[in-house]
């Protein structure tokens, strides 16, 4: 149970919990998966990291840094996938290119920019391709957002701690 201070005994609500229903905290929207360039799955919950004890500051302070290392690989590894995407993407797309050009000219045809577009664009793999980039960005945007929120529960932790100590100091 999370507390407001040591003197309360009510849970302090976080603003996720407060202000969305469970389903959506436990949908796609927080919850979902990320596949690193070696093909290992990272399971990604984003309510948790983010979401502040203030009963244990000092404990949540020492774990923040590995938190905070552990997100940025993760971001940079869905990155470095969307990087590779991208990059498939634009081979895929130099393929086919080349094809209906190569088709053309066998049939002494002249196709337009337009008339390319169109072949390129009915490829289903390419299509596919692009769904799957699409879904990688989403989550890559998702993981850099998770990783400044760590930033700022870093900022947030230290400066609680200060008044903490602060309140400790006072009392004695």
């Amino acid at each position: 149970m999370r507390l407001m201070g040591s003197d309360r005994t009510t849970p302090r609500p976080t603003w996720i919990s407060v202000n969305l229903p469970p389903e959506i905290i436990r949908s796609e929207l927080f919850v979902f998966d990320v596949k690193l360039t070696d093909g290992t799955i990272v399971k990604v919950d984003m309510v948790n990291d983010v979401e502040i004890d203030y009963e244990a500051l000092e404990e949540q302070m020492d774990r923040v840094p590995g938190q905070y290392v552990w997100w940025s690989s993760v971001y940079s590894e869905a990155k470095a996938m969307v990087t590779l995407m991208e990059r498939r993407i634009k081979i895929r797309r130099g393929i086919l290119i080349e094809e209906a050009l190569k088709e053309s000219r066998s049939l002494n045809l002249r196709l337009t920019d337009k008339q390319t577009d169109r072949i390129v664009e009915t490829d289903d793999k390419l299509n596919k391709w692009e769904m799957v980039l699409a879904i990688l960005q989403k989550n890559t945007g998702k993981l850099y957002h998770m990783v400044q929120a760590i930033q700022m529960k870093s900022e947030l932790l230290r400066s609680r701690s200060g008044f903490k100590r602060q309140e400790l100091e006072q009392q004695k």
